[in-house]
């Protein structure tokens, strides 16, 4: 866990080579850049130049035929963009190198911008391996998401800096900004780094790495290095740092978090906690069945399916009564029962990745069955429903910032008693963040919502589309605050991608 700009990517290149030259990857390594633009640029512009330079590497290249492709020794290094394709809901990334190829080795760089199924896809070459080394290198974006979750479960290493005064070890990453100084020359203010016991000025030379948690060294290591540590950078400067941090570019904090201080950062309105979802709960006990009409939403998950049941109680409350998670092989049919038990009138479910299996419970219900899917692409239009089909091509980012608007604003969402089922559902609710998402290669710039924390964000998707299925209840047919979002939305007043 990085910032920006400090030298990481030019390091593991080395690291990989020299491991290649000695024979440590006989099967090759992949080292992966967010996009193929990425891997051709750094293979011209860094790669290449590093051989020519480099009179004992180039000793071992025996072929360049390819920017992308390198034999050193008996091994390929190839350079991967790993986010060729974007799944949304469904659809699988591919690329025919990581399909036909194998490695001992695999270095993710930028990881926080990478597709998912193209990481998974490029750790399934490492099946075959002895080696089976992983590396991840990033500048994180927001909490709990790529390279800030590894180093969550990572023993976590600091850089301890030792003051050569008192002799009192320093983080400066984990005291920001109370481990800034300064001084005044002229009508300037310089800033240092000060050791936290005495306040004198202290170097990151004299540092060491510590981890805060060894028992897990074994399983993966983790490092945290800011501007603040790096040395010899034009980054690592102490007042250009400060300046920024007390004047933020357009960017804002997140800019200065990210980029400078190698921190995740998230504004409070673009992600719920689990404790904005418990504000929401009452004193009822959750039921067994209930005289409806109600809405159900069912997110399909890997052979299971989250379920929520709520009633809409007045135009503005939607009331939820029931969670639960069915898995086995009748899941299907304990959908069917609980659906008769609640007396449901509109149930939304995800479309994929089960489709057939959801189209044959939709036609054998009685009831309406819409089947939501998330649209594919960066530029996303409307939410759509199909009448003729009962199909919703939904847009994901509208669809979630409606349901975390039903959360935030009070009145507008109750839940049960808190119990472990509740405090699951908080968790999965508040298991995505909405970021915004930069194009090098475009320059565009759109929000989208990614999974942050561990528990996964199922319960969050079946909330939405219970939220959607209440629409269509006869008794009310659109919650005013629901109603007025989407109008906010169709007018362009509200943020979406």
């Amino acid at each position: 866990m990085k910032g920006a700009q400090i030298g990481l990517t030019t390091v593991w290149i080395l690291k990989t080579t020299h491991g290649m030259i000695y024979g440590k990857y006989p099967q090759g390594a992949f080292y992966l850049f967010p996009t193929s633009t990425n891997a051709d640029r750094f293979g011209k512009s860094k790669f290449s130049p590093l051989i020519a330079a480099n009179p004992f590497i180039n000793r071992y290249v025996r072929k360049t035929d390819t920017t992308t492709q390198k034999q050193i020794g008996d091994s390929w290094l190839f350079l991967v963009g790993a986010r060729e394709k974007q799944k949304i809901e469904g659809e699988k990334a591919s690329s025919d190198i990581l399909k036909t190829e194998s490695a001992d080795l695999d270095v993710f760089d930028e990881y926080d911008e990478m597709s998912e199924d193209m990481v998974e896809l490029a750790l399934y070459r490492l099946n075959n391996s002895k080696v089976g080394q992983e590396a991840y290198l990033s500048t994180p974006s927001i909490p709990e998401f790529g390279i800030h979750r590894k180093y969550l479960e990572s023993d976590q290493r600091v850089w301890m800096i030792k003051c050569q005064k008192c002799g009192h070890e320093t983080c400066l990453e984990k005291e920001f900004p109370h481990c800034m100084g300064y001084y005044t020359v002229g009508n300037k203010t310089k800033w240092f780094r000060k050791c936290m016991k005495c306040d004198e000025k202290i170097f990151p030379r004299y540092g060491r790495w510590v981890a805060q948690y060894p028992d897990r060294s074994q399983d993966l290591v983790g490092w945290w290095i800011s501007a603040l540590a790096a040395l010899h950078t034009p980054v690592a400067n102490p007042t250009a740092i400060m300046n920024k941090f007390h004047n933020p570019p357009e960017a804002g904090l997140a800019e200065v978090y990210n980029s400078f201080l190698g921190m995740p950062y998230i504004d409070a309105e673009h992600r719920l906690t689990p404790n904005d979802v418990f504000r929401c709960a009452c004193d009822d006990l959750m039921v067994k069945r209930h005289d409806g009409p109600t809405c159900m939403g069912v997110d399909i998950g890997s052979n299971e399916l989250h379920v929520v049941v709520a009633a809409k109680t007045s135009s503005r409350l939607l009331k939820v009564v029931y969670v639960a998670v069915l898995r086995g092989e009748d899941k299907y049919n304990l959908l069917h029962d609980l659906a008769k038990d609640f007396n449901c009138k509109c149930m939304v479910m995800d479309m994929h990745p089960e489709t057939h299996k959801v189209k044959d419970f939709q036609r054998n219900e009685s009831y309406a069955v819409w089947l939501c899917s998330y649209q594919k692409g960066e530029k996303h239009g409307p939410t759509t429903w199909h009448e003729n089909t009962h199909e919703i091509h939904a847009n994901r980012t509208e669809i979630l910032d409606a349901s975390h608007e039903l959360v935030k604003d009070p009145g507008r969402l109750e839940i049960p008693r808190i119990d472990d089922k509740i405090k699951l559902f908080a968790s999965q609710v508040a298991g995505v963040a909405k970021a915004l998402v930069k194009e090098k290669d475009t320059k565009s710039e759109f929000y989208r919502y990614k999974n942050v924390g561990n528990s996964g964000a199922h319960y969050r998707h079946t909330l939405s589309y219970c939220m959607l299925a209440s629409t269509k209840i006869s008794r009310v047919r659109t919650g005013r605050g629901m109603r007025d979002f989407f109008m906010r939305v169709n007018q362009g007043t509200a943020m979406t991608s």
